[in-house]
C-alpha cells in the first residue's frame, strides 16, 4: 500500500540556520506515527511543512501521491491538534467543533450530525454547549481534538498536544487518543520529546537528531536495538562504553573495551564498524557471587558505590576498573531494598544477546 504522507529530501533553514537537511521519510495508512527528538532536532517544522504552515527551502511534500509542497493549508486534507488547544473562548464547544465546516457549503444538518459524532468520539457531547473557559485541561484538549477528527483529515497531526497537562491527566488522554486512532484507523503523526510517551503511544518511531533522521523503526527496536551512540544516550541507556577493538567469534562478535575487559555480543549489527558497547540496566544481573564457569560470557567484577530507590525496582551504581555502571534490579513486594548493600564487591553479568553495537 502506496504510503499516504512522504518527505522527500526535505531541507529547510531559518535565518541562515538549518534545521533540515536533505530529510526523507514516509508514513505508512494508518499508521501512528511519532516524531521524537530533543528540541531543535527539526520535529515540529516537518509538522508545520505537511500542515502547509511553512514551505521547504528544498524538496516536497507528497500527499497520497500528490505535491502538496505550495498548497496552502485549507486545501490539505491534514488537520492539527496544538498543545495550547487554540479553541474560540466566546464559541461553545460544539461551534467550536463545527467551525471548519462552515467553509465547506454543508447543510446545518450534516454539519450538527459531523460535530456530534466528533464528540461522541472523544466522549463530550454531554457538554456541547459550555463555553471554552468552563471545561479542565483535559477537556479542552478533547475539543481540539474532536475539531480536527470532524474534517475527516487523510492525516491527522499533532504537536505535543499534553505538554500542558499534569501527569495523570497526561496518561489517560494517551490511552483516549490511542483508542480514537484505532477505531477511526486514522493517520496520526505525532510529535513529541518524552520517550515513555512515544514507547507507549506509536506503531513507529522517527528519531530525529541536528534536523536528519537517526534511527526509524518499532517501539522494541528504538528502545531495546539504538542504531547510533545519540540514539542509546537519548533513550536513556547509561551504560555506553567505548571500545579498541572487536573481532568475530562464533555467531557474534567479541569486544574489548578501552579499559581491556573483553565480552560476548551476539546481537551486533555493526559488527566491525562499532565503536561503543551499550547495554541496558534492567538486563544486568547483580550477584556477590560470581556465575559458575561457562553460565555467561560477560561477567565484571565490581563494587557498589550507590543506590536509587525506585519503587518498584533499585538502580545500582557499580564502579569497575575506573568504569561506572548502571544496573537495575526488581524489589520483591516494593519494601525489600535489595539483594545488596552499598560497598558490596558484586559481580555484574548480561546475557550476549543483551549487548549492541554502536557504529
Amino acid at each position: 500500500m502506496p504510503p499516504v504522507l512522504e518527505f522527500q529530501d526535505i531541507s529547510k533553514s531559518f535565518d541562515r540556520q538549518s534545521v533540515l537537511r536533505d530529510f526523507s521519510l514516509s508514513v505508512d495508512p494508518s499508521e501512528f506515527l511519532t516524531l521524537l527528538g530533543p528540541s531543535g532536532s527539526g520535529k515540529t517544522t516537518l509538522l508545520r511543512l505537511a500542515a502547509g504552515f511553512e514551505r521547504p527551502d528544498n524538496g516536497k511534500v507528497v500527499l497520497r501521491g500528490s505535491d502538496v509542497t505550495h498548497l496552502p493549508p485549507y486545501h490539505r486534507r491534514v488537520n492539527t491538534v496544538f498543545q495550547n488547544y487554540a479553541l474560540f473562548p466566546h464559541l461553545t464547544v460544539a461551534h467550536n467543533v463545527a467551525f471548519g465546516l462552515r467553509n465547506l457549503k454543508l447543510s446545518k444538518v450534516e454539519v450538527h450530525s459531523r460535530a456530534s459524532a466528533a464528540l461522541d468520539m472523544v466522549q463530550l457531547a454531554n457538554l456541547s454547549d459550555r463555553l471554552p473557559h468552563q471545561l479542565s485541561g483535559g477537556q479542552q484538549q478533547r475539543v481540539g481534538l474532536a475539531r480536527a477528527l470532524v474534517m475527516q483529515p487523510e492525516v491527522l497531526l499533532l504537536d505535543e498536544p499534553f505538554g500542558a497537562l499534569d501527569q495523570r491527566l497526561r496518561q489517560q488522554m494517551q490511552q483516549e487518543l490511542k483508542a480514537v486512532q484505532r477505531r477511526l484507523e486514522l493517520t496520526f503523526v505525532f510529535v513529541t520529546h518524552d520517550q515513555e510517551e512515544a514507547l507507549s503511544l506509536s506503531d513507529r518511531i522517527a528519531l530525529l537528531h541536528e534536523g536528519r533522521l537517526d534511527q526509524i523503526g518499532s517501539p522494541d527496536q528504538i528502545y531495546n536495538w539504538p542504531a547510533s551512540r545519540f540514539a542509546a544516550e537519548f533513550m536513556g541507556i547509561p551504560n555506553i562504553f567505548p571500545l579498541s577493538g572487536t573481532k568475530p567469534e562464533g555467531v557474534g562478535t567479541r569486544c574489548q573495551l578501552k579499559t581491556g575487559e573483553t565480552f560476548l555480543v551476539t546481537s551486533a549489527a555493526n559488527g566491525n564498524q562499532a565503536r561503543f558497547l551499550a547495554v541496558r540496566p534492567e538486563n544486568i544481573r547483580v550477584s556477590r557471587a560470581s556465575l559458575p564457569h561457562g553460565k555467561s560470557n560477560n561477567v565484571i567484577r565490581g563494587r557498589v558505590r550507590q543506590a536509587r530507590y525506585l519503587g518498584s525496582s533499585i538502580l545500582w551504581s557499580v564502579e569497575a576498573n575506573h568504569l561506572t555502571w548502571a544496573a537495575s534490579e526488581v524489589v520483591n513486594g516494593g519494601t525489600d531494598m535489595g539483594s545488596v548493600s552499598l560497598e558490596d564487591e558484586v559481580f555484574l553479568s548480561w546475557e550476549p544477546s543483551r549487548g549492541v553495537l554502536l557504529a
